[in-house]
C-alpha cells in the first residue's frame, strides 16, 4: 500500500533518515490515510533522541514542545510536524501522564505503548506499513481495540476511555468486547482527568456520525465519567439529525443546568452562550409569518434563532414551557419520559409546532435576512441620541424606548421613518409622562 505523504513531511523524514536514523509517520495520520480520509496533522516517530533530531533539522526552525518526553516540533515549509523519539512510558501515578519516559531504539516498543491498534501503525515509503498489533485488520473489521490489556491501557490514562467512545462515534466503529468491558467498568476513573480535556473529547464525540448510538449505549458510563445531566434516550436517539455543530447539539443534550454543565466541561464562552441562547429560544413556539420571525430574531439574535428552528425540525416540542406530557410513559431502560421528548398542550395542539412549521420559519428567516426587513436596533431609523433629543432621560430608559419602537415597527404599527419614530417616542414616553 502507498500513503501520499506531503512534501513538507517528507522533508522531515529525509533529514532524519539522512542522519542515519529510522523515521516513520505514525498514529492518526496513518489511520486516516488508510481510511481514505485527509489527516488533520502528521506526526513522526524516530529512533533519534531530541539532540540528534535537532542536528538533523539545521536550516529548519525547531521548537522544544515536549522535550522531556522526546518531542520536538520541526517547522517545514512553514508547517509544524511533531517528531517524537521512540519511547517506553513509565508508571502513571496520576492516571493521565507517565511519571517519566525511557527512550528506546525499538519502533515496536514505541507502538506497544499506544492506546488503540488503529493508532499503533507506522509507515515509511521504503518499508511500507509497520503494523505489529493488527490495526489495519481492525480498520477493515471496523472495531476499536486496545493495544494489549484494556484495563492496563485505561489505568495508565483514563482519558483513553473517552477517546474510545470518540473514535467509535466519529468512525462508526464498534468497540471490541474486552475494550468495551473495560470502558464500562472503569468509566468512573475519567473523573481524575482535567475537565478541559474531557470537554474536548466529549464535543468531538458529540459531532461524530454515530453520536446518537454512542450516547444512548454509554449514557450511564458518561454519567459516571462526570458528563451529566444528559437528556433521556428518546432525545439522544435523534441527535444526529441536528446540524453537525456543537451549540445545537449541546442545547438539546443538557435539559437542566446547561450553563453549569458546559462550564464544568470548560467549554469556551462563545459555545456556552450560543447553546444557552438556543435553549432559551426553545421555550417559545415556532413563530409564524414575517413579524413572528423578526421578533424571534430581535429577542435572540440570528444564530440562536436559526439554531432554535433547526432543533424544532427534529424535536417539535422540546423544552417548550407550556408543553404537557401525554403520559408518564417509561422508556426501554425504565427512565421516565418528560415533555423534553415531546408532548401536547391541553387543547391537543402541538405546543412547539410541527417540523414543517420550523422548516417554513427557517425559509422565512432567510427571506427576512435577505430582504433587509427591520429586526434589530441597528436597522432602526432612530438612535439613542434621537430619544434624548425628544425628552427621554439619558440611561436605561433610552434603550427601553428603542426596543419599544422596534417592536412597533416589527408589528407593522409604525413605519421605520426617523421623524415618525421621533414623534411616536415623544407621544408615548414624554407627553404621557410614562417614565
Amino acid at each position: 500500500m502507498n500513503i501520499n505523504i506531503p512534501e513538507y513531511v517528507m522533508e522531515v523524514l529525509k533529514r532524519l533518515r539522512g542522519g542515519g536514523y529510522e523515521a516513520y509517520v505514525v498514529g492518526g495520520c496513518v489511520r486516516d490515510s488508510i481510511l481514505g480520509l485527509k489527516p488533520d496533522d502528521w506526526d513522526v516517530c524516530t529512533e533519534a533522541e531530541p539532540d540528534e533530531m535537532k542536528s538533523c533539522f539545521i536550516g529548519l526552525r525547531s521548537v522544544d514542545t515536549g522535550i522531556q518526553h522526546g518531542t520536538v516540533t520541526a517547522v517545514s515549509e512553514g508547517k509544524p510536524v511533531e517528531v517524537t523519539t521512540y519511547r517506553i512510558d513509565g508508571t502513571y501515578s496520576d492516571g493521565r501522564h507517565p511519571d517519566g519516559v525511557t527512550f528506546t531504539r525499538s519502533l515496536r516498543e514505541d507502538l506497544a505503548r499506544r492506546d488503540f491498534t488503529i493508532n499503533a501503525m507506522a509507515y515509511d515509503p521504503e518499508q511500507g506499513l509497520i503494523d505489529p498489533f493488527g490495526g489495519r485488520d481492525d480498520l477493515k473489521r471496523e472495531v476499536i481495540r486496545c493495544v494489549g490489556d484494556p484495563d492496563k491501557r485505561f489505568s495508565e490514562d483514563a482519558l483513553r476511555i473517552l477517546r474510545a467512545l470518540r473514535f467509535a462515534s466519529r468512525l462508526g466503529f464498534a468497540i471490541e468486547d474486552a475494550t468495551e468491558r473495560a470502558v464500562r467498568g472503569m468509566a468512573e476513573t475519567v473523573r481524575v482527568v482535567a475537565r478541559e480535556r474531557v470537554g474536548v473529547e466529549f464535543v468531538k464525540l458529540l459531532l461524530g456520525k454515530d453520536a446518537a448510538a454512542i450516547l444512548c449505549s454509554y449514557r450511564e458510563e458518561l454519567r459516571k465519567a462526570g458528563v451529566f445531566p444528559m437528556a433521556d434516550k428518546a432525545v439522544l436517539a435523534h441527535i444526529n439529525e441536528l446540524p453537525c455543530r456543537p451549540a445545537e447539539r449541546l442545547a438539546v443534550l443538557f435539559p437542566e443546568n446547561l450553563k453549569r454543565a458546559l462550564r464544568d466541561l470548560r467549554l469556551d464562552h462563545r459555545t456556552i452562550d450560543r447553546s444557552a441562547a438556543m435553549q432559551e429560544a426553545l421555550q417559545n413556539p415556532v413563530p409564524a409569518g414575517s413579524a413572528g420571525v423578526r421578533r424571534l430574531l430581535m429577542n435572540f439574535g440570528e444564530d440562536a434563532a436559526r439554531g432554535m428552528l433547526e432543533i424544532r425540525k427534529v424535536y417539535p416540542d422540546l423544552y417548550y414551557k407550556e408543553a404537557e406530557t401525554a403520559g408518564a410513559a417509561e422508556d426501554a431502560d425504565g427512565e421516565g419520559r418528560s415533555d423534553q421528548a415531546g408532548g401536547t398542550r391541553a387543547d391537543g395542539i402541538q405546543a412547539g409546532g410541527t417540523p414543517e412549521d420550523a422548516a417554513g420559519a427557517l425559509d422565512e428567516l432567510e427571506r427576512v435576512l435577505k430582504s433587509g426587513e427591520v429586526w434589530n436596533l441597528k436597522q432602526l431609523a432612530v438612535t439613542g441620541k434621537d430619544m434624548i433629543e425628544v425628552g427621554i432621560p439619558q440611561g436605561r430608559l433610552v434603550g427601553e424606548a428603542l426596543k419599544t419602537l422596534l417592536s412597533l415597527v416589527i408589528d407593522g404599527k409604525a413605519e421605520n421613518n426617523r421623524e415618525e419614530l421621533r414623534e411616536t417616542a415623544h407621544s408615548l414616553f414624554c407627553t404621557g409622562n410614562l417614565w
